[in-house]
Formats: C-alpha cells, sequence, structure tokens
C-alpha cells in the first residue's frame, strides 16, 4: 500500500521553485566568498613579491660585502630603459641570485617585468658608488638608521584591488620588506 500511495502522489524530484531556492542560495553564498577569495589571492601575491624583493635584498648584501670593507653599491640603471648606458641591477646581482630572473619579478607586475627585466626599481642617483655607511649618513651629520632607509621598492602600487589606491613594497636597508599604502610614501 505504501507504493500505490507514493505512485499517486508522483513526488520523486524537485519542483522548480525548491531548485530556484537552492540555485539562489549557491549564487548568493558564491557572492559573499568570491571577495574573501580575491582578498586571500592578492595577499599570497604580495607576500611573494615581499619575499623576492627580500632575496634581492640578499643578493645586494652579498654583491656590496664580496667587495670588503670598501664594499660600494652598484651603479646600475634605476630603470634600464630609461638609461641604458647603464646595466640593469641584474647583471650586478644576479649570481648572488642563482641567476634567477624571477627573483626580479613581482607577480602582480604586468607592465615592467616584461619589458624591463624587473619589477622593482633602483634608486641610482642615492645608491650608487656609495658605501653603507656614506647612504646612512644625513647632511646635518646624524646618522639614518638602515631600518627606515628604503633600498628598492615596486615600481608602482601594484598591490591592491583595482580601482583602489594599492600599497608598494620596499626593501629598506637592513634587508626588511614592508608594504607601504601611498598615503605614508608621500608622507602625509
Amino acid at each position: 500500500m505504501d507504493e500505490a500511495k507514493i505512485a499517486r502522489h508522483g513526488r520523486g524530484g524537485f519542483t522548480i521553485v525548491e531548485l530556484l531556492v537552492v540555485i539562489a542560495i549557491v549564487g548568493t553564498l558564491m557572492a559573499l566568498l568570491l571577495p574573501a577569495i580575491q582578498r586571500a589571492r592578492a595577499s599570497a601575491r604580495r607576500t611573494e613579491c615581499q619575499a623576492n624583493l627580500h632575496q634581492v635584498g640578499v643578493a645586494l648584501d652579498q654583491f656590496v660585502d664580496a667587495a670588503g670593507i670598501r664594499g660600494r653599491y652598484p651603479d646600475a640603471a634605476q630603470l634600464p630603459s630609461v638609461t641604458p648606458d647603464r646595466p640593469s641591477i641584474l647583471k650586478f646581482i644576479g649570481r648572488h641570485a642563482e641567476n634567477n630572473a624571477l627573483v626580479f619579478r613581482c607577480p602582480d607586475d604586468s607592465k615592467y617585468f616584461p619589458v624591463e627585466g624587473l619589477s622593482y626599481e633602483y634608486p641610482s642617483t642615492t645608491l650608487a658608488n656609495k658605501t653603507r655607511l656614506e647612504i646612512l649618513q644625513r647632511p646635518n651629520g646624524r646618522r639614518e638608521s638602515p631600518s627606515r632607509l628604503p633600498i628598492m621598492w615596486d615600481f608602482e602600487d601594484f598591490h591592491g584591488p583595482p580601482a583602489e589606491a594599492g600599497s608598494r613594497n620596499y626593501l629598506f636597508g637592513d634587508s626588511h620588506v614592508d608594504s607601504v599604502l601611498p598615503e605614508r610614501q608621500r608622507g602625509t
């Protein structure tokens, strides 16, 4: 008899309304989760960029240390396409980074790395042919802390959601890397 009741009622699947409700719930959950997933991916790319920049800093330190007590920062191009008469920083410190060109690439940079071969700006006007002590010495006679002296940084504010101001990674004189928002870059 139970089988006869089931056969008469014909209830074995979902109705269109039930299916639409489930689809709406799943769509809402996806809409809520998608921004969190995008933020997590952006954070992972920023962390990879920071790790790469740290490796560049270690290679730069090794280059300076290899020259002994008179070790000086290389006279490299700030941007290879702008100063083609100077070699890229990659030419000077590449061997200290196992000649791995990808260390010089930020995962969020699709503009500079394909053209320049690196994603990080080297301030040659400030560092070229100077020792660590010379770059830390300020005109007023005081010394700058290495932890406050930027050595290299992202060419642009790569890190942030589209249509919003992003942050820029900086390598400091003590080899730590930090992400700085545009307001702090301008000193406001």
